[in-house]
Order: structure tokens, then C-alpha cells, then sequence
């Protein structure tokens, strides 16, 4: 339809009179009419069919045509809009929607979008449009808004730096760059891989102390960007650093400790650490303090050009010391390393060793007492306060009587009247320590007839 309505010749008004059709029961045919207008209105339009025969009879019927709008508006949303941004939210001029009607006047048509009336972020968006009418038939399209990031600027020149190996510097890189609508992230290159020095990538601070690859990489280029995700811009400056030297340093290889009478020769020797690039070159000697030949429990050598201390055992000796071992790149400063290095003997306990005056022979009934002598080695010194005890296996026989005086160290042995017999006995002496504190040594007594 339209807004003057709908024509009578409508396909679908002309088939619903059509299909009234009339009989009658005398004359044939019958003519049917109706007193629709040639243009329907919009609205409920009351129609008179009536049917007539050649006899002038006639029988009529009332029906009601209804035209109503079933055609939404027809919307058009302005073009695409691309702008660039101009703050955190942007205001952006859409342009007009048109819309037509076949019923209702544009006046009577509301128009909407859902644009944001703060403005639109960055990003790309989509502004949803629509057309209602009268009856409320809508339309909808759709236009597409991008706002464009502005791309971050060079607030400033970055000036090159000077600084020291060594000394901790922290410099605000971001103060070289702005951008009026963007969060800024920052990079560097440039700097070596063992670098001293970290970028933070959120706020653009370079920090650290520039370390031995940084000073041997001197002067170094760096480049540093900002970017807003989407554009990105760079500038590059010099950072000079003065090389220092760095002390050498160095681990052992291991323990200076060994057990008392060791075998052999222990050493130790300091494993260097790496050098750094501007320490290539340089000759690292070693002295050690005290003076090793002060040591008096063990033999200990000192090579000064290796930094290798070993020790040779002294007999029955232990003890402990501490020596301090040096090293020394021969530079003007900064040139020393020292490690503290134990020197440990431990206490292994002498068995009490002995020997016997020998065997016994003797007639049946002898007379007196006769002894066996116990004869100790030689204790070491740092065992001389033990105590040691003697006794004997089997500890009696029936032929003889013995008496063990460990006080006196010997073994006393008187007859038993008309008694012979013979025996292997066997002495042990024992110092009371925990470990490796008992000997044996054993004797025949023979008492014949």
C-alpha cells in the first residue's frame, strides 16, 4: 500500500471479491457488483456485495476489506568513517541516515543509533542504526567506525651517556618519546648478551651497573623504539663505559684434609673463574700466607705460579691449620682474590704394638718365678697419656700358674706340683680407644716331665 491507500485492482483485493460468487435457482446468470471504492484507504473499509438476477431480485452482503502497512522503512546509514584519534576517547561525526516509507511521512519515522555520545575508544566499531515507523516497522544497518591510533612521537633527543663499569646508573629513556593517546611500551637493542643493564618495558627506566661485556663492547650503540601496538618510532645514542679491572677469582678443586700417616700426596688447586672479554690476557699469580713450612704436622709445598698446595704426611703428626691463598693480576687496582684454605690432619689411632721375650721351656716342679717380658714399641706422642691393658688366652691351664702385671708389662709363671703339659697363649694389649686399639702376640709354654 501507500500513503493514498491501495487500488481496488490490487491482485490480492481484486481475487478476495472475486471469490463472492452467486447462485440462483431460476435464472442463470446471476450478476454480482460491489461498491468498493477504485482506492482503498489504510484502515477497515466496509464493502456491500450484492447479487442480482434478471428478475430484479437481489440478495446482498456486508464484508470488510482491512489494507494495513506491512513494508518497514528503507534505511540508508551513512558511509564508513576512518579518523584518526585525538585523546583516550574520540568524537566522531557519523552523518545522516535517509530513510523512505510507502506509508508513513520521513517526519514520522524515528531514526537512532547506539553511537557512544562520549566518543569512540581506539579501535575499529560498529554503530548499529534504526528506523521505526508508525506502526512500528523497523529497519536496521549497520556503519563501521575506525579511530586510528595517533603513532608515538620523539618528545626529545636522547643524549649519550657516560659511566663506569661497575656503577649503577637508572635513566629515563621514555622522556625521549609521547604520544597523546596510547599507553607506550618500550625495547632496546644493541646491548651485549651478559649485559649489566635491564630495560623496563612498561615504563621505559634503564637501570643496572654496566658490567665486564658492556666495558668491552665500549662505546655502545643502542637503539631504543616505543610503540603503541600499532606504530612504533626509534632513536639511537651512545653509552660509554669505562672499563675498570675486575679482581680475579677462582674455587678450589677440593679438600686439603687427609687422615693421619696418609699415603701419598693430597693437593688442592684454584679452579679460575672465567675471564671476562677486557680481562683477556692478563697473568693471575698466587702467594699463600702463612708461610706453609710453619705448618709442623704435615709437608706442605706451595706452587706460586699454579696457586697448587700439597701435603706429604709426617709420621704420627696431626693438626689443623688455616692458610689464605691469593690471587693477583698484577693491575694497579681492583687486582686481589683471596680464599680462606683448611689444612686438616685427623687422628688415626696407633694400635699398641708389642713384642714377647719368647717362648718358655721348663722342667716339671721349677723353681721360682719365671716371666715372659712385654716389650711395647714406641707410642706417639699424641698418644702417650693411654692406658694399656694385657691379658691373656687361655687365662689359666692346669699346669702352671700365670699372673699377667700389665704395670710391670710382663707375664709370671710359676709351677704346679708334678704338673706338665704345654700350651699356646695368646697376649693381647689393648688401649681403649674406639677404633684399631688392641694388638697380639703369643708365646709356647712348655713344662715337660
Amino acid at each position: 500500500t501507500s500513503a493514498s491507500g491501495t487500488p481496488k485492482t490490487n491482485a490480492v483485493i481484486a481475487a478476495t471479491l472475486a471469490d463472492y460468487v452467486a447462485i440462483d435457482d431460476v435464472t442463470d446468470p446471476v450478476i454480482v457488483i460491489d461498491n468498493a471504492p477504485s482506492i482503498l484507504p489504510l484502515g477497515v473499509t466496509p464493502v456491500v456485495i450484492t447479487a442480482l438476477d434478471e428478475a430484479g431480485n437481489a440478495r446482498a452482503v456486508s464484508v470488510e476489506i482491512t489494507i494495513a502497512d506491512l513494508e518497514a522503512p528503507i534505511l540508508t546509514v551513512p558511509d564508513d568513517v576512518r579518523v584518526m584519534s585525538t585523546g583516550p576517547l574520540t568524537t566522531v561525526t557519523l552523518g545522516f541516515a535517509t530513510v523512505s516509507d510507502n506509508v508513513s511521512s520521513v517526519s514520522n519515522i524515528l531514526i537512532t543509533s547506539d553511537a557512544p555520545a562520549a566518543g569512540f575508544p581506539i579501535g575499529v566499531h560498529t554503530v548499529n542504526w534504526q528506523a521505526e515507523d508508525e506502526v512500528g516497522l523497523i529497519s536496521n544497518d549497520t556503519q563501521e567506525v575506525i579511530v586510528e591510533s595517533m603513532p608515538p612521537e620523539l618528545a626529545a633527543t636522547l643524549s649519550d651517556l657516560s659511566t663506569t663499569e661497575g656503577v649503577s646508573i637508572a635513566v629515563d629513556l621514555s622522556l625521549g618519546f609521547s604520544d597523546a593517546d596510547s599507553t607506550l611500551s618500550y625495547t632496546i637493542s644493541g646491548l651485549p648478551a651478559s649485559t649489566g643493564l635491564v630495560l623496563d618495558v612498561a615504563t621505559g627506566m634503564l637501570t643496572g651497573a654496566p658490567g665486564p661485556f658492556d666495558a668491552d663492547a665500549e662505546p655502545l650503540t643502542v637503539t631504543v623504539s616505543a610503540s603503541d601496538e600499532v606504530n612504533e618510532v626509534s632513536q639511537t645514542f651512545d653509552i660509554n663505559v669505562v672499563n675498570i679491572n675486575n679482581a680475579p677469582s677462582f674455587t678450589l678443586s677440593g679438600d686439603l684434609s687427609a687422615l693421619e700417616d696418609f699415603t701419598g700426596s693430597v693437593s688442592v688447586s684454584p679452579v679460575l673463574d672465567p675471564s671476562t672479554p677486557d680481562e683477556t690476557g692478563e697473568t693471575i699469580t698466587f702467594s699463600i700466607a702463612p708461610d706453609p713450612s710453619t705448618i709442623n704436622f704435615a709437608n706442605v709445598l706451595f706452587n706460586p705460579a699454579t696457586g697448587e698446595i700439597s701435603m706429604t704426611s709426617i709420621a704420627d703428626s696431626v693438626g689443623f691449620a688455616m692458610l689464605t691463598l691469593t690471587a693477583d693480576d698484577g693491575q694497579a687496582t681492583n687486582n686481589l682474590f683471596s680464599m680462606m684454605v683448611p689444612i686438616d690432619v685427623q687422628q688415626v689411632n696407633d694400635a699398641p704394638t708389642f713384642s714377647l721375650s719368647g717362648n718358655l721351656i721348663l722342667p716339671e716342679n721349677f723353681p721360682g718365678t719365671e716371666i715372659v717380658t712385654i716389650s711395647l714399641d714406641p707410642v706417639p706422642a699424641n698418644e702417650l697419656g693411654q692406658t694399656i691393658t694385657y691379658t691373656i688366652s687361655p687365662s689359666s691351664v692346669s699346669f702352671a700358674n700365670l699372673v699377667v702385671d700389665s704395670l710391670a708389662g710382663e707375664i709370671q709363671v710359676t709351677s704346679v706340683l708334678n704338673q706338665t703339659g704345654s700350651q699356646l697363649f695368646v697376649v693381647t694389649a689393648d688401649d681403649g680407644q674406639p677404633e684399631n686399639n688392641t694388638h697380639s702376640q703369643s708365646f709356647n709354654l712348655i713344662v715337660y716331665p
